[in-house]
């Protein structure tokens, strides 16, 4: 699901800078603009933003007949039998922007250099997704690939001095994943059992499976 590859970037940036949400872009621009007079803990500055604006692109890196099947993927517990899975998936495109909000460009600057820095030698994420259940897992390591800025896109109302720079990184081919338990045929069992109007017999055949 998307919502894993949001609080993998999530916590790979949180896990350097704290003071990293996710969050609506407008949402957290009013708040922080609001505690400009009334001051709130949790979006002190420099504060870090994480939020996909164009939600997710489809790409066709893949062909039908992979899609329909997925990957074979066996999963066992203690104590039970092992149980045949598929992680069928689909690639998409996620772009992940990144505003930094400080009271000067020397601290946007600054904290926009660590990134790029930290993103230059550690520039993948690993993201795990479950089923429903929470029985299987598919697990997978992906780049995080610069695609923007940083670009100032200050704002400034009413004399209030807040800044902003906008970044953006990539995941260009993320695996959105949809597994299927995998049913085997035991055996076929022919009946007769169904006459038609002129007498002869139409066969059914009965499928039985685990």
């Amino acid at each position: 699901m998307p919502n894993n590859f949001d609080k993998a970037v999530l916590n790979k940036i949180k896990s350097v800078w704290d003071n990293t949400i996710y969050s609506n872009i407008a949402v957290t621009y009013q708040n922080v603009m609001d505690s400009t007079t009334t001051p709130n803990k949790e979006l002190s500055l420099p504060l870090i933003n994480i939020y996909r604006p164009e939600g997710f692109e489809p790409r066709e890196n893949q062909t039908i007949t992979a899609r329909l099947q997925g990957i074979p993927i066996v999963c066992k517990e203690e104590g039970e039998e092992e149980v045949t899975y598929t992680a069928r998936f689909i690639f998409v495109t996620l772009q992940y922007q990144l505003d930094l909000f400080g009271t000067s460009t020397e601290m946007l600057d600054e904290l926009a250099k660590d990134i790029v820095h930290m993103m230059s030698l550690a520039p993948t994420v690993t993201v795990t997704q479950t089923d429903r259940t929470g029985k299987y897992e598919y697990t997978e390591t992906y780049q995080l690939k610069h695609s923007q800025g940083p670009r100032d896109v200050s704002e400034f109302d009413e004399g209030q001095r807040l800044h902003r720079y906008v970044m953006v990184y990539t995941i260009d081919t993320a695996r959105l994943v949809n597994f299927r338990a995998i049913t085997r045929v035991d055996g076929v069992k022919i009946d007769a059992d169904i006459v038609k109007d002129d007498g002869t017999k139409l066969p059914i055949i009965n499928i039985e499976k685990d």
